[in-house]
């Protein structure tokens, strides 16, 4: 073993030596007049251009491999810049995985063979996976649902959010007194607290919970179906097969990309017997009925990952939880060596489960099959891990922290969104993005304040998710560049060019020419005789003289190319001409 982690060792030094080299390499490229450079030379810019196209080739297969779910579906390098943070998820997802199962094998930890117990050859199973994905359930072209709804979204909401509860079902406190307005910080906007505050605090958890019991098998997926739900009758008969459980597992699936604070589209039950996925889109004012099984505290709900589930369910359905069982705080506080739904599937049930639709457009209707498939999974599993989990738990007497940290999150109340333009917070603030991107320039600050602050109204306007609006790349990349021309926000925005953007196109340009106005107003370059004035999406540092060089070259060049016979007006013919072709396409 201790030949296996040198060899390791020397491996991953080897590794980790040559990212470091092809990193500092790609930076010192970046920092180069690429775009200049490519102009000048079409050879060149044929060679980058095919690396550009194997490189992004290589991250769709990775990501595919992955099971990203949208690696073939990647459309250049302006939306891999703009799904950024879905690869993010991917990335974590891969290295928490490969952590855990390298920390076995070089520390030969007894824990190992505890965890290949957990799983039986009878239990062990894996969604199909369709490897070649339609698009179109990623980026759906239907309306938008809100549209129907009866109780329209208010986005800009000036009074606090007040709980959608109509009844109030295993109260302890009516519900006229538990909605009281208060105020929870000092100074600070008054809010609803939840309304189910008294009765989550004072539920007893059932003393069943205390007893190590043996773990229910799950039910084989390949020979049962799960139950749709879009009807009162259906939901009406799925109640009343959930009044008689001791426990069932809950899930849901959001969508924010074209909505402002988001919808929640589905909602995944199971039992032990069935598996149902209910319509929340449909049935969204109907659902309160399930606060008769939700805030019962004699049937545990079991979530994995709770924190915007309680928010969800309260925000959208009126509902709230009463004695919840959260199996990820169960897995922190196991220190299991992952807390991942998909580490927890993999380790106690032997299932591989499939995150290729785990960014799905969930509007969709019907849902494929593979669509159904994949919901179902995050359910159905569940409460054979929540018993795993809780045998566990009372073994090492942790039991009572996890409902403790359970508890705590049913408590979370749902407020209205608020952007705060003078300190940078709320979705999508500025001050986020100067961290992140490290956007640490006085000349760039003003421009980074009013995009953002654009970008969450217009959002509001329109009903549109802030990254629908303007995605944090395509607003760092507006920032470098600077563009005062349609084409050079559409470069800078990249394939996130949508009709919103081409709408409001004006909008970003006065934008970007008001900020530079107050900064530095003597360097507007108007390029009248080769048409409209356009800017080179490269990595441009905003020092004054080489920003003067730079503008010297291109209005230079740009002369040379579309002047005729030294007139100072430019062909619309050859320009359009020109457009044509891949090299003159980069350019224009």
């Amino acid at each position: 073993m201790a030949e296996e982690a040198m060899d390791f060792e020397s491996q991953n030094s080897h590794i980790l030596s040559a990212v470091l080299k092809t990193t500092q390499a790609a930076s010192k490229l970046a920092a180069k007049d690429l775009g200049y450079h490519k102009m000048l030379e079409p050879e060149l810019a044929e060679r980058l251009d095919r690396s550009s196209a194997r490189l992004m080739d290589i991250a769709s297969s990775l990501l595919d491999a992955a099971g990203a779910g949208f690696g073939k579906s990647v459309d250049g390098v302006g939306d891999l810049s703009a799904r950024w943070k879905e690869i993010e998820e991917v990335n974590d997802t891969m290295f928490e995985r490969t952590d855990t199962y390298l920390d076995m094998v070089l520390n030969n930890k007894s824990s190992t063979l505890e965890i290949l117990s957990t799983t039986s050859a009878a239990q062990q199973q894996k969604l199909p996976q369709k490897r070649r994905l339609d698009p179109t359930i990623f980026k759906a072209d239907i309306e938008k649902p809100q549209l129907q709804f009866k109780i329209k979204c208010d986005n800009f909401a000036t009074i606090p959010f007040k709980p959608l509860l109509t009844t109030k079902p295993n109260a302890k406190v009516p519900l006229a007194e538990s909605l009281q307005l208060a105020y929870p910080e000092k100074g600070a906007m008054p809010v609803y607290k939840n309304p189910y505050e008294s009765e989550i605090v004072g539920a007893k958890f059932p003393k069943r919970l205390l007893k190590i019991t043996k773990a229910i098998d799950p039910m084989p997926l390949d020979t049962t179906e799960p139950i749709w739900i879009d009807d009162r009758k259906g939901l009406k008969t799925m109640l009343k097969e959930l009044k008689h459980e001791d426990a069932i597992a809950v899930d849901l699936e959001h969508h924010d990309l074209r909505s402002y604070i988001g919808l929640v589209c589905l909602m995944q039950i199971s039992t032990r017997s069935h598996d149902f996925l209910i319509d929340t889109l449909k049935l969204r004012t109907e659902l309160q009925v399930l606060n008769e099984v939700f805030t019962d505290p004699k049937i545990v709900k079991v979530f994995h990952g709770s924190r915007m589930d309680v928010i969800w369910l309260q925000r959208d359905l009126g509902l709230y939880l009463v004695c919840m069982f959260d199996t990820y705080y169960a897995a922190r506080d196991l220190q299991l060596q992952g807390r991942s739904l998909a580490f927890l599937l993999d380790t106690y049930c032997g299932f591989l489960a499939s995150k290729e639709y785990q960014m799905a457009d969930w509007r969709i209707r019907p849902l494929t099959k593979e669509m159904a498939a994949y919901a179902r999974c995050d359910t159905h599993f569940l409460l054979n891990i929540f018993d795993k989990l809780r045998n566990k738990l009372v073994a090492e007497n942790k039991l009572e922290s996890v409902l403790a940290s359970s508890r705590e999150e049913c408590l979370r109340y749902y407020s209205s969104p608020t952007y705060d333009d003078e300190n940078g917070t709320g979705a999508g603030g500025w001050l986020a993005l100067r961290e992140k991107f490290n956007i640490l320039k006085t000349e760039d600050q003003p421009l980074l304040r009013m995009l953002t602050k654009w970008r969450d109204q217009v959002a509001r306007e329109e009903d549109e998710g802030i990254r629908y609006v303007l995605s944090n790349r395509s607003i760092l990349n507006i920032i470098r560049a600077r563009p005062v021309t349609t084409a050079g926000v559409y470069r800078a925005v990249g394939s996130s060019v949508n009709e919103l953007v081409q709408r409001r196109v004006e909008e970003i340009i006065k934008i970007v020419r008001e900020s530079d106005a107050v900064q530095e107003p003597e360097n507007e370059v108007t390029m009248t005789d080769a048409g409209e004035a356009d800017e080179e999406e490269v990595a441009v540092d905003h020092n004054e003289p080489e920003r003067e060089e730079y503008e010297a070259r291109r209005f230079a060049l740009a002369k040379q190319l579309f002047e005729e016979n030294g007139s100072t007006s430019t062909s619309e013919s050859k320009i359009k001409q020109s457009r044509k072709s891949r090299f003159w396409g980069n350019v224009l």
